[in-house]
């Protein structure tokens, strides 16, 4: 927090050592304990113990500081959104699995997957389909059933 101000308190530095974030560091001066460097459970327990209008503005400025974060981490590939959910019409496994990491201790494998999917194809109003077979300079073709013998 050295030098940074935060918008809504006075002393972004006394907010933090009122929630027992900052504490003193036995070579001098203050520091955040190691085990509350990456804790943002406890850091947003302790939010909750500042008056109303402080916990706002704290957690205002580490609510830019994540989206900064993420933005930074999505902008050079390194984000991991985590578990999610294929939504398709159908998965298939495209390749045989492929082990590509086994830990040295547990000896836990990572294993990938090459899938492939079919996804939905998205519906669009005849006049987009129309606007993009202008741009495109296309044409629609219209099929007939032809009566052959009483048989449609």
């Amino acid at each position: 927090m050295e030098g940074h101000s935060v918008a809504g308190l006075a002393n972004p530095r006394q907010a933090l050592r009122d929630i027992g974030l900052l504490v003193a560091s036995p070579e001098g001066g203050e520091k955040i304990r190691q085990e509350d460097e990456f804790n943002v459970p406890r850091f947003l327990n302790r939010v909750l113990a500042l008056d109303v209008d402080h916990q706002n503005a704290l957690f205002d400025y580490f609510s830019e500081l994540f989206d900064q974060t993420v933005r930074h981490a999505k902008a050079n590939g390194t984000f991991d959104a985590g578990v999610t959910d294929i939504k398709a019409l159908a998965v298939r496994v495209a390749k045989a699995p492929m082990i590509i990491h086994t830990d040295e201790i547990t000896g836990a494998q990572t294993t990938h997957y090459t899938l492939e999917v079919d996804l939905p194809s998205n519906a669009v109003s005849f006049e987009e389909a129309e606007q993009t077979r202008k741009r495109k300079n296309g044409a629609f073709f219209v099929h007939r059933k032809i009566a052959l013998s009483g048989v449609n």
